[in-house]
């Protein structure tokens, strides 16, 4: 959930072109594949223009001739985790928390335990029996 093969993915873009550079392509091209040029010398490749001279010489040099897939920048899971935490924190119950996040009580349960997996450990302290919720 919060940590994920997308953001991992768009980490290891932004060592070539830049985190910005990064997100301008996830933003123009989210979840497709791209062919790279071979070279950047083209000043009306639309690479070129979304993120800059310098941008795209480093993409070229990267990955000249290659596709590419550029992942989505979808941050719902982060901030319904988020959410999710910092009200469990506060002692919010599991169906005020899903009122909240406009999620049902069940969502709340497995962000909850997806928490936990990922190392938020206070949770197991203020969730005795998984905060069982009835379906």
């Amino acid at each position: 959930m919060a940590i994920n093969t997308d953001i991992q993915r768009i980490e290891r873009l932004a060592k070539v072109i830049g985190v910005s550079n990064a997100l301008l392509l996830c933003g123009w091209f989210p979840n497709q594949v791209i062919r790279i040029p071979n070279t950047s010398r083209d000043d009306g490749h639309i690479l070129r223009k979304i993120i800059g001279r310098d941008g795209f010489a480093a993409l070229v040099l990267a990955h000249g001739g290659e596709t590419i897939s550029i992942p989505e920048v979808d941050m719902t899971p982060l901030r319904r985790g988020g959410l999710v935490h910092r009200l469990t924190v506060r002692g919010v119950t599991a169906g005020d928390i899903a009122n909240i996040a406009g999620i049902c009580p069940r969502t709340v349960q497995l962000v909850r335990k997806q928490l936990r997996l990922e190392g938020f450990s206070e949770l197991s302290d203020l969730l005795p029996n998984d905060d069982e919720v009835p379906a």
